[in-house]
């Protein structure tokens, strides 16, 4: 959403809520946080909530208005080809975007087992999710880094050293055939 459409949501808060009032910095808070959303998601989440008894007199929170809502990037469009991943079975509509969030999505779930193998702690894939792409890469890495110092396992190690550093085609071979 941008800044007009939550003009025009604030003003049918407005009419339905005589209470409600909001500031510049307040538009600029729900523009800053429902830019990531569609539109009609919202609005359609706000008159189901505003049907409910307990939003009769003051109008829901943002934080609910948004909740379960799928972020535009997020959102398949099913007349076009659908790819899915096979770790997750989220769909998305190029090959591109999906070989990109299935190499996410694998080094998250290396990541959750191996937190909960080495460290005893347990992470979710929400969380996980949640982080930008460089945060997620940088402690991805230095797990890694972790892994490959403190790993007994030859094959592992070596097959991190091939992460950061790919092997040339025959090494890989090599590798492969020797396990």
């Amino acid at each position: 959403m941008n800044r007009e459409e939550v003009v025009d949501l604030f003003e049918f808060l407005e009419i339905n809520y005589p209470s409600f009032s909001y500031s510049s910095k307040t538009i600029d808070t729900w523009v800053s946080e429902l830019q990531m959303f569609d539109v009609d998601d919202v609005k359609r989440n706000l008159k189901e909530l505003m049907a409910e008894d307990l939003y009769s007199k003051t109008p829901p929170l943002l934080s609910r208005i948004i909740r379960g809502l799928t972020p535009k990037k997020e959102k398949i469009d099913f007349t076009k080809n659908i790819y899915f991943c096979s770790r997750c079975n989220r769909g998305f509509n190029s090959k591109e975007e999906c070989d990109e969030h299935f190499n996410r999505c694998s080094s998250v779930d290396y990541v959750i087992r191996e937190t909960r193998k080495w460290f005893k702690k347990e992470l979710t894939r929400k969380e996980l999710f949640a982080m930008s792409d460089e945060e997620f890469q940088e402690r991805y890495c230095k797990l890694l880094h972790w892994i490959q110092n403190h790993t007994q396992n030859e094959s592992e190690k070596t097959r991190i050293e091939f992460i950061f550093n790919p092997p040339k085609k025959e090494r890989a071979k090599s590798f492969l055939e020797s396990r």
